[in-house]
């Protein structure tokens, strides 16, 4: 009799850790098949900067060569005007953040929105 109860108690065990591990899973594969989704449903908008009071724009520049490669950011007001420039060197398999703010501050421009 304690055998039986000892073969049922290892099989509710083993049962246990079996759903256990497919629901780790299920939740794995929901969270990536979300992220996924989301991707997929971001909308492409041009590159566009704001900034004021509520928001703040940022554009990261990434470097996958090797080598170091010259960067100019240019910035235009809603009529195509250059208003700020930043030329940068981005090292190899690194990236550079420029901060919108800072560039149109250093420029003196007043815009609040306008093109990257």
């Amino acid at each position: 009799m304690r055998r039986v109860a000892t073969l049922s108690y290892v099989r509710f065990t083993a049962f246990a850790v079996i759903l256990l591990s497919l629901s780790a899973l299920a939740q794995q594969v929901s969270s990536t098949t979300s992220v996924a989704s989301a991707a997929s449903e971001t909308p492409m908008v041009g590159p566009l900067f704001l900034e004021d009071g509520e928001f703040s724009s940022a554009l990261t520049i990434v470097n996958n060569l090797m080598a170091p490669h010259p960067v100019t950011v240019v910035l235009t007001d809603s009529n195509g005007t250059e208003i700020a420039r930043k030329e940068l060197l981005v090292q190899g398999h690194a990236n550079e953040v420029v901060q919108i703010r800072e560039l149109l501050s250093t420029s003196g421009a007043s815009a609040t929105f306008g093109s990257v």
